[in-house]
């Protein structure tokens, strides 16, 4: 579970990033 929950995380980290590099 907690390998889920860093995997999650570098997963949202990574679509904020992707985000704020179209805006």
């Amino acid at each position: 579970m907690n390998s889920g929950k860093k995997r999650n995380r570098m997963l949202c980290s990574g679509i904020t990033t992707t985000l704020e590099k179209n805006s």
